[in-house]
């Protein structure tokens, strides 16, 4: 997802030669390998997240175990729980009409997983994050992420689950 738009990870280095690709401050892939850096108790952006005079909002854009794991870790070094969003996009969702195919269709269960095996635990799991009052927005897609010159400001989800003449666009604010 992030690629598709034009950026890397933070902690993704050097930047890769092809393209225009770009970085900036806050904008965090799990599969960055430098991740515990940035995400570590004493860490300047971790001190940005749990500071409780300044509310800075995140989001955990994923449908995998990882994306759970990610709002649990957070979580338990307190960032609020009314500061978290889980944007759960469609499996499909990344697939490239070109790529779409026979193959891809069969290898998504494994390359791009639902975070449970079954749907009562995610309706479950759900709810629980909903009650504590983490943010969730289904069936979306990232289709911009906003920055100044070095720092993540927002990123703009589309909303897949409505009809093209109802659609709407949230754009979630990251507050510095």
């Amino acid at each position: 997802t992030l690629c598709s738009l034009g950026y890397v990870s933070m902690g993704i280095s050097p930047l890769p030669a092809a393209g225009d690709m770009k970085r900036c401050n806050g904008l965090l892939s799990i599969d960055d390998p430098y991740l515990y850096k940035y995400l570590a108790n004493d860490g300047q952006l971790m001190g940005k997240l749990t500071d409780r005079r300044r509310q800075t909002n995140v989001i955990v854009y994923g449908r995998t175990l990882s994306t759970f794991t990610m709002i649990q870790g957070l979580l338990d070094r307190g960032v609020q729980s009314k500061c978290i969003t889980l944007a759960i996009p469609r499996q499909q969702c990344h697939v490239n009409d070109t790529d779409a195919d026979a193959q891809i269709d069969e290898d998504m269960p494994w390359i791009y997983p639902n975070a449970f095996e079954d749907e009562q635990t995610q309706e479950r799991m759900e709810k629980k994050l909903e009650e504590i009052g983490v943010t969730i927005v289904r069936e979306c897609k990232v289709i911009e992420v906003l920055s100044d010159s070095e720092n993540l400001t927002g990123v703009v989800l589309k909303r897949l689950d409505m009809p093209d003449e109802e659609e709407e666009e949230d754009e979630f604010e990251q507050e510095e």
